[in-house]
């Protein structure tokens, strides 16, 4: 018991000794926490925060994580800090699960010091029961930032080394995207799903990072996200587990097919939320082969 006390207390400390320093090295007078690490997570939680850097009248910080500093680059948001995993583990759980740590940012929160830029966090908070339908974007908007239904979201910004056109892929070129670290889709699906459209004459494409293999028959692609946006917008269509990717390269997309793994995080998690012109189509995982026919049906509405 002395031990775990001792513990509250040691990261109670450290949590405080971190945000005072940071604001006194940065001189801001508010902070915006992201609290999630994940490329997907930090769009949906940054969207609105141009509008609101517009609107108000105060020198904010944004804090994320370090990896992911690039997607508030191409949001266009420019005061930022980037920390690591564990720095950003203390306050994002510091705020909802250390009680000492609550009443410290609670103290903050009053004063409006710190905002906390965590949709899961507000989704299990009084807001999901007043609002039941809320989407994780609309949980930004008004339980973080206060803001109303006039507020417009931001898309990312990536640079174009070089033209879509440029690419050599046609209308019967897909690009498939079978990993992801949050949703478990089985690769046989994928392998499935891949003969069946060069049948049909599509070409396949398969996304990859790093050590990742490309599905059998498919011809690898291995590009920065940037880069994905611009091949999004040249190939036909893109096929994904619903993955963070999608939230980035969206706007860019002629057509989109995302794959659920579970129907739970379809409305907190919909594509639809982003509001942009792609023809989105949203489908769940069942088995291999109903979920293939789902989306060669899919394709041939285009």
């Amino acid at each position: 018991m002395i031990k775990k006390i001792g513990k509250v207390l040691k990261s109670y400390f450290i949590c405080r000794s971190c945000i005072r320093n940071i604001f006194d090295t940065n001189k801001c007078d508010e902070i915006l926490i992201v609290g999630q690490p994940a490329i997907g997570d930090v769009l949906i939680s940054c969207t609105y925060v141009p509008y609101y850097l517009n609107k108000c009248d105060k020198n904010v910080l944004v804090i994320c994580n370090k990896k992911q500093t690039f997607v508030l680059d191409k949001l266009g948001i420019s005061q930022y800090l980037g920390v690591d995993e564990k720095q950003l583990e203390l306050l994002r759980y510091g705020y909802a699960k250390n009680p000492l740590l609550s009443r410290f940012f609670s103290c903050l929160l009053k004063n409006n010091k710190i905002r906390i830029l965590d949709a899961t966090y507000f989704m299990k908070t009084w807001i999901c029961y007043k609002i039941p339908s809320l989407s994780l974007i609309d949980a930004i908007r008004y339980a973080s930032l206060d803001l109303t239904q006039e507020a417009t979201l931001s898309y990312p910004q990536v640079e174009v080394k070089y033209r879509a056109n440029e690419l050599n892929y046609d209308d019967n070129s897909v690009i498939i995207n079978p990993y992801s670290k949050s949703a478990q889709i089985p690769i046989s699906f994928f392998e499935e799903l891949t003969q069946k459209l060069q049948k049909l004459g599509y070409t396949v494409y398969c996304n990859i990072v790093g050590d990742q293999k490309p599905i059998q028959g498919s011809i690898p692609l291995s590009c920065t996200v940037d880069e994905f946006c611009i091949h999004s917008a040249s190939v036909f269509a893109i096929i994904s587990i619903r993955t963070g990717l999608l939230d980035y390269c969206l706007s860019y997309s002629r057509h989109v097919i995302a794959i659920y793994d579970t129907p739970l995080n379809v409305y907190s998690y919909s594509l639809k939320h982003w509001k942009t012109a792609t023809p989105i189509s949203e489908i769940i995982y069942g088995d291999n082969y109903a979920t293939a026919k789902n989306v060669i049906d899919i394709l041939n509405t285009y």
